[in-house]
């Protein structure tokens, strides 16, 4: 049973229609969606197309017409509203004064009318400095315009480039007008008359009637057009044409070139235009003939011919006044001299003259200068100008070929210059030219200077040179080499290297050396090399010999150069011997002793022998050399040298290192015994009396040994104790040999201390004075004292100044120690003085030393004035010896000691050689007699007879005498019987410390 069957056909009726209702939403409803999916797309496109209209440089408009006749725009896009006076973005349903600003809003309510009555309008504007393009049309309904729609285009960019174009072709156009040319191109039409297309430039009135297009006919003048349509029909065939066309006297080159155009088919190529020009080339034919004549003239000409001829043509080809070429000084800056010049005559003295306010300083500045006329105002400085009377003048700088400028060349007229251009061609023609010949001729010049330098200098060489080349032949040789070689005339003349060499090596005094320089010259030809030769008269040469150039293994020829090195061996020589041998005795130095050393002890350890370094000290050469003087001294040493070197056995080594001391090395000494017959028989040859200006002297010497192995393997070693040795030898008293032993250096250690501490006893305030009483018997009073130095050493106590004092004048410090005591004895005396006690005269020791010294009497006359001691409270003691050396200066000083008022004595007077006659002469006071006389005088005859003598001596010359050391009654005795009262010693007074001595003085001042 279907459904039907169970309902009403009016249930069924409702059931139909609500099915029918429901098709029908379903179909709604998918039809909206299908309207939201089209409006969404129409969204998208709406969305796209204003994308794209913002992009783009334009704007899109519509508008309706109100019955007001006011115009509403009812849409609007784009990207150029506001360029486009617009006021507000959002324009649909605005007016036109509305929207549009009020300068532009009356204009586009006309167009818009125009637009509404059915037309379509065209129109440009500028706003804003760019450029627009705008057309509106109507929209029609039938016949009724119902709307306009518009748009609106920005050509600024198109606008711009065409006026570009236009600027260019009026600027191209003018061009063509000042060109001297004439530019121009031929079309032919179909009935092969030719047109004119193109006739621009300077010359169109030469040609033309005036016309820029047109038939040939009507353009160009009659003559002209002939010419002209011979040539245009064979360029039209495809021709590049070339001609020349003579014309009211004047020379043009004209040339022609077809334009085709090519096609697929090459069969079929056509031309289409004819193009060429036409130029005035009248000057330039003009320097052409010009140019030739005067390289015609130059060719074979060169420096001042060259440039004589250069400047003389160009006054008459360019038919002016004056031509000239100067150079640049190089060792005068901003100096200029001419090398030609010329007028219409003749060619003119050469001048110098400054660069500066004249046309050659603008030619060097610009590189070429043109002053057409007027010159004279341009210039009113130079001078030149105005006496030549020239009124123009073009020039040219010269270039040396590394683009230097070096000169100038230049012509002047008296008239101004008409046809410059002319001018300018030929300078810029020939400027070339004359540099290189400027050039070529300051080259020369300056190879003819530097060859003159280089033959003066070969010439005064102090060496000699030859040169040969390839073919032995000699190029060059200087004067020195002829005259060392001693060339002779018949060999100089012949000029041949061979027997130049053959002569200069037979005076060769070497084989070999001579095979060395033949080798050089025939067989390592390539080879340099230098020889040193000898001769057989003595001379030394140094001889280099080398290829001239063996760059590419080719021989050139040869240099030789010869120097004289005779002087030179002989001042190594004499250098040598001044480096390694004393100058005063010719004996080894100190080098040459330890370099031989060195290779004693060397060959006595490969050996194992024994060596032997002796050290000699002569005894009491001190005193000798401080008494009779250094030149004496230096005499003794000689005479000693000479002694010693002819006592050496071969191989053996004797040097004179410093002052009298004399070092010797003993080698293969086999025993003590033979080192001490060695020593033994050095002590007997110094003992031989040596000759002195005819005087025998006796000397004596000292001398220490040290043995290899045993006393030392080393230099410093065998040295350091032969030298203790040596001392050893001195503490005994001299002329004895002495063999090294361990203690001998603990005692030459001490000496070197003791010396060491001499040297700051004085800083440490460790010296001290002692003062002896002297008495005048005949009165009983203390007349005087004598001041003695005292060293209190602050480890060994109280040195006996027997010690210390030869300490002292041993090591150099005697003077020194004169002044101190010098000085501290004034010092004391005068406090003495100034306490009110007695004044007495103290008496100070001066050494042989001090007594030398040049400022001995200004050293006295400062202490004097510095402790204000008067000087007659001071008495200066000098050794006997003393006055005997240099006589007649010792006489100066002492007159010049005696002038300030001090009193002068002779101390230890009887030990040495004095002369009577010299006596007489010295200034002196007081005779003082040496206390090795008054010690034996109650004893020995022969003393007593010596102090007897003194005394008689001293009184017969009106001279005090005192006598030093008296320590007994009968001393005292035997000088008062003597009539000698002044005395001084143990017998009447110790040394005393000064608060002793003042206690003395306050007693006698009682």
């Amino acid at each position: 049973m279907s459904d039907r069957d169970y309902y009403s056909p009016q249930q069924l009726k409702n059931t139909e229609r609500l099915r029918t209702i429901g098709e029908q939403e379903s179909q709604i409803a998918n039809l909206q969606k299908s309207i939201a999916q089209m409006e969404k797309k129409l969204q998208e496109l709406t969305q796209q197309h204003k994308r794209i209209f913002e992009t783009l440089q334009n704007q899109i408009f519509a508008g309706k017409r109100q019955e007001d006749g006011s115009f509403v725009l009812t849409f609007s896009e784009g990207t150029i509203a506001e360029d486009l006076g617009v006021t507000t973005k959002d324009v649909e349903g605005k007016t036109i004064t509305e929207i549009f600003h009020p300068d532009m809003a009356p204009f586009v309510q006309q167009k818009f009318e125009e637009a509404f009555s059915g037309c379509c309008v065209w129109y440009e504007f500028e706003q804003n400095k760019r450029f627009y393009i705008t057309q509106i049309s109507p929209l029609l309904e039938g016949d009724t315009v119902t709307e306009i729609v518009g748009t609106v285009l920005d050509i600024t960019q198109s606008k711009r480039a065409e006026q570009k174009k236009k600027r260019y072709g009026q600027k191209f156009k003018t061009s063509l007008s000042i060109l001297p040319h004439v530019l121009f191109s031929f079309e032919k039409r179909e009935d092969s008359q030719i047109t004119v297309t193109l006739f621009e430039g300077a010359l169109t009135k030469r040609f033309g009637v005036g016309m820029k297009e047109g038939p040939l006919e009507d353009v160009m003048l009659p003559d002209m057009v002939k010419i002209m349509k011979s040539h245009v029909e064979r360029a039209f065939l495809q021709d590049t044409v070339d001609f020349h066309i003579s014309l009211d006297n004047r020379l043009y080159h004209g040339h022609m070139k077809p334009v085709i155009i090519q096609n697929c088919d090459t069969i079929n190529q056509k031309v289409t235009e004819i193009v060429g020009f036409l130029t005035d080339v009248t000057e330039q034919k003009q320097v052409e003939e010009m140019l030739h004549v005067v390289t015609q003239g130059i060719t074979n000409k060169m420096g001042e011919e060259f440039f004589h001829y250069l400047s003389r043509t160009l006054i008459d080809v360019l038919e002016l006044d004056y031509a000239f070429i100067a150079v640049l000084h190089k060792d005068k800056p901003g100096r200029a001299v001419t090398i030609s010049i010329s007028d219409k005559q003749a060619y003119l003295e050469n001048v110098e003259y400054d660069i500066a306010h004249t046309p050659t300083e603008e030619v060097i500045r610009a590189g070429k200068s043109c002053v057409l006329e007027g010159i004279q105002q341009a210039y009113p400085l130079d001078q030149s100008l105005r006496f030549f009377k020239v009124e123009a003048q073009m020039g040219h700088l010269l270039y040396d070929s590394n683009g230097s400028p070096m000169g100038i060349l230049a012509v002047m007229s008296r008239k101004p210059i008409t046809n410059p251009g002319m001018i300018d061609s030929m300078l810029h023609l020939f400027a070339s030219r004359a540099s290189a010949e400027l050039e070529r001729k300051l080259a020369e010049e300056q190879l003819i200077k530097n060859n003159a330098i280089l033959r003066a200098t070969h010439e005064s060489m102090m060496d000699g040179m030859l040169i040969v080349n390839e073919w032995d032949q000699i190029v060059h040789y200087n004067r020195k080499c002829r005259e060392m070689w001693k060339i002779p005339e018949n060999v100089e003349q012949q000029n041949n290297a061979n027997h130049w060499l053959m002569y200069m090596l037979s005076q060769i005094k070497n084989d070999h050396q001579a095979t060395v320089l033949f080798d050089l010259t025939q067989v390592n030809k390539l080879q340099s090399d230098t020889v040193e030769i000898s001769f057989h008269d003595g001379r030394v040469y140094e001889v280099y010999s080398g290829p001239i150039d063996s760059s590419q293994q080719h021989y050139y020829g040869r240099i030789w150069i010869f120097k004289d090195m005779t002087d030179r061996k002989k001042n190594e020589e004499m250098m040598s011997q001044q480096l390694f041998y004393d100058s005063l005795t010719g004996l080894p130095n100190r080098v040459l002793f330890d370099d031989r050393l060195l290779l004693a002890i060397s060959q006595a350890k490969r050996t194992e022998s024994m060596l032997a370094v002796v050290i000699l000290d002569l005894d009491c050469f001190k005193v000798f050399n401080d008494t009779l003087g250094h030149a004496a001294g230096d005499q003794l040493l000689q005479l000693v040298a000479a002694r010693l070197a002819d006592h050496m056995r071969e191989g053996d080594t004797v040097c004179r290192l410093v002052g009298d001391e004399f070092q010797f090395i003993f080698p293969d000494i086999s025993s003590l015994q033979d080192v001490a017959h060695l020593s033994q028989e050095l002590l007997n040859k110094i003992a031989l009396p040596f000759e002195m200006e005819g005087q025998d002297l006796t000397m004596t010497c000292s001398i220490g040994i040290s043995l290899y192995p045993n006393d030392g393997t080393t230099q410093l070693e065998l040295v350091k104790n032969a030298k203790a040795a040596l001392y050893r030898s001195k503490e005994k008293g001299g002329n004895i040999y002495q063999l090294y032993t361990p203690a001998m250096t603990k005692s030459a250690f001490q000496k070197l201390t003791l010396m060491q501490d001499l040297r700051y006893a004085i800083d440490r305030n460790e010296l001290f004075l002692q003062y002896q009483p002297r008495y005048d018997l005949s009165s009983g009073e203390l007349i005087g004292m004598e001041a003695l130095v005292r060293w209190e050493h602050p480890k060994l106590g109280l040195i006996s100044p027997g010690d210390f004092i030869p300490l002292a004048e041993e090591m150099g410090f005697i003077v020194t120690l004169d002044e101190y005591v010098l000085k501290a004895a004034c010092i004391q005396n005068k406090k003495w003085q100034q306490a009110g006690l007695k004044p007495v005269r103290v008496a100070v020791n001066i050494s042989p030393v001090e007594f030398q010294q040049r400022n001995l009497v200004a050293t006295i006359a400062k202490v004097l004035q510095d402790t204000n001691l008067a000087p007659q409270y001071l008495e200066v003691e000098i050794t006997e010896g003393v006055t005997m050396h240099k006589v007649e200066t010792a006489i100066t000083t002492l007159h010049e000691l005696k002038d300030l008022g001090i009193h002068l004595s002779i101390d230890d007077f009887g030990t040495g050689y004095s002369s009577l006659s010299y006596l007489k002469k010295f200034p002196v006071d007081t005779l003082k007699i040496d206390r090795s006389f008054i010690r034996d005088i109650t004893v020995d005859p022969d003393d007593a007879e010596i102090v007897s003598y003194i005394i008689a001596l001293a009184r017969s010359l009106k001279l005090n005498v005192i006598a030093e050391g008296v320590e007994t009654e009968e001393q005292k005795s035997f000088l008062t019987e003597k009539n000698c009262y002044e005395m001084q010693g143990f017998y009447f007074s110790p040394p005393l410390h000064t608060n002793d001595f003042a206690s003395l003085l306050e007693t006698v001042s009682k």
